[in-house]
């Protein structure tokens, strides 16, 4: 009889909210592996608490970078690698995806997903003392901050009343349905302090019960079967934890790592590796991400300080021309990333994400070993459509920075992307400049059993297989249409209370 009833594997943003519910039930005995490191819930480093800083400490990033595609060149992909995986090291958006984003996968034949649905999981995940009862939760452990104008730097309410200037209608809710205009973001922040699932979801008392067990500096190689049965997972160096269920939460790109190492991918993958297959599936042939721009644009120094806080705070999130109804498709925000070029000693950068993606990219091994980095190619705006909505919304934001009272902010443009003016200018410098929003999903997609780019059903669970259940952003049919991290950690509450555990 195995140790285990449950092992996950990755203590990330599902990992640790899978944990947390799992363990509740005290006859369950849980093993929770992470390769990176444990902090303290109060005593997280600076570079993981301060929202302020993103991704920018390299003891806690896997160290990914995408291949080069076409004229767009390498750039990194940063993942946590700690208790709290991403929600560590990212911006702390604290929003839902619209009903837009699950009526798409509905539309594919995924049942169980629907908005409905997914809205009294985003309830159950939440704990906010603002909005409406009827959308927003007020016992979760996900703990979310409406941002107030007030709360916003000059530069930034300055970008609310542009664009209010320009006619888009002011959002006072973005987990609202009422959520197409501009505002101050809702995020997971808390007087400077991103909240991350290893602080919130395995704080002390939950890290105390005797049934749970995490262990670190666990990298976790491949996944072991019975026939068709998961049975344990194998670490690199040999150690062996078995498991009557396996639940990867490795993220988008540890998990698709995990399942292709355990001879569950593309027959052509598995065979250039050596690998024998278990399962022929199609698992990273779908890897998704928001394309991202970042403009700068130097700013007077009486009015932008070299390093204003909050980092970011507020956004336009409206859809273009090219959009369906109810397709909010493209994000606009102000930012204060430092901008040493800037001749004033000052600036702000404007960042324009496209989030209706369908350029599709691969996630490939490049090896073995599950210490090497993968091969990310992302293929961000290689699908004609997304270059064109992309050309569109950047538009917007040059209307943006050219309309009081954000105009009196730029003294000058600093960026290709920031100065070009035609659509040709405009293309070549969005290819350039380009790099992905951080939120990567869909190399082992959910869907039904006669989708061909399916790799799990509708509750995770590996096709073909009994007992592997993936569930992180790697299992979302498509992108949303917003941040990723308030999705998975909703998807995760889904899946752990629908598990059924049972040992052999």
């Amino acid at each position: 009889m195995p140790e285990y009833d449950v092992v996950i594997v990755g203590g990330g943003s599902a990992g640790a909210v899978l944990a947390a519910r799992l363990s509740e039930d005290p006859a369950r005995e849980v093993l929770l592996l992470e390769y990176g490191p444990a902090p303290d819930p109060q005593e997280y480093p600076e570079t993981l608490y301060n929202a302020n800083i993103i991704a920018g400490d390299p003891r806690y990033d896997w160290d990914y970078h995408s291949v080069p595609h076409g004229i767009t060149p390498s750039f990194p992909l940063p993942r946590g690698k700690v208790l709290g995986g991403s929600s560590a090291v990212n911006a702390a958006v604290a929003i839902r995806a619209p009903r837009w984003t699950f009526d798409q996968w509905a539309a594919r034949g995924l049942t169980g997903w629907s908005y409905e649905q997914m809205s009294h999981w985003y309830r159950r995940s939440e704990r906010t003392t603002f909005g409406d009862d009827e959308i927003h939760g007020r016992h979760g452990d996900f703990v979310v901050h409406q941002m107030s104008h007030e709360a916003l730097t000059p530069a930034q309410r300055a970008f609310v009343a542009a664009a209010r200037a320009m006619g888009f209608p002011e959002v006072v809710d973005f987990n609202s349905e009422k959520n197409a205009g501009v505002g101050p973001l809702t995020m997971n922040i808390v007087n400077g302090v991103r909240m991350n699932t290893g602080m919130t979801h395995l704080d002390h008392r939950v890290r105390s019960r005797p049934n749970l067990t995490i262990r670190t500096g666990v990298l976790v190689d491949r996944v072991e079967f019975a026939g068709t049965r998961a049975v344990a997972v194998t670490a690199a160096g040999g150690a062996r934890f078995e498991g009557a269920q396996i639940v990867l939460s490795a993220g988008v790109y540890g998990s698709a790592a995990i399942l292709l190492r355990s001879g569950i991918g593309p027959e052509d993958e598995l065979s250039r590796h050596g690998i024998r297959p278990v399962q022929i599936a199609p698992v990273g042939l779908n890897l998704q991400e928001h394309p991202f721009l970042l403009s700068g644009y130097a700013a007077p120094a009486d009015k932008v300080a070299p390093n204003e806080h909050p980092l970011a705070a507020a956004q336009l999130w409206y859809h273009t021309s090219r959009a369906e109804s109810g397709e909010t498709d493209y994000a606009i925000l102000p930012e204060h990333f430092l901008i040493p070029e800037s001749p004033t000693g000052t600036g702000i950068t404007i960042a324009v994400a496209l989030l209706s993606a369908r350029s599709r990219g691969r996630f490939r091994l490049t090896s073995r070993d599950p210490a090497a980095a993968p091969e990310l190619d992302v293929r961000i705006l290689s699908d004609p459509e997304d270059l064109a909505r992309m050309i569109e919304a950047v538009r917007v934001a040059h209307e943006l920075v050219a309309t009081a009272p954000l105009a009196e902010y730029i003294t000058a443009p600093l960026s290709d992307s920031a100065r070009a003016t035609t659509d040709a200018e405009l293309e070549g410098a969005i290819l350039r400049e380009s790099s992905t929003y951080q939120h990567g999903t869909s190399t082992a997609p959910m869907g039904t059993e006669n989708d061909p780019d399916a790799v799990t059903d509708n509750t995770g669970r590996v096709f073909g297989l009994d007992r592997l259940v993936v569930a992180d952003a790697a299992i979302m049919p498509t992108v949303p249409l917003i941040n990723t991290n308030p999705t998975v950690i909703a998807m995760a509450e889904a899946i752990a209370a629908g598990l059924s555990v049972t040992r052999p």
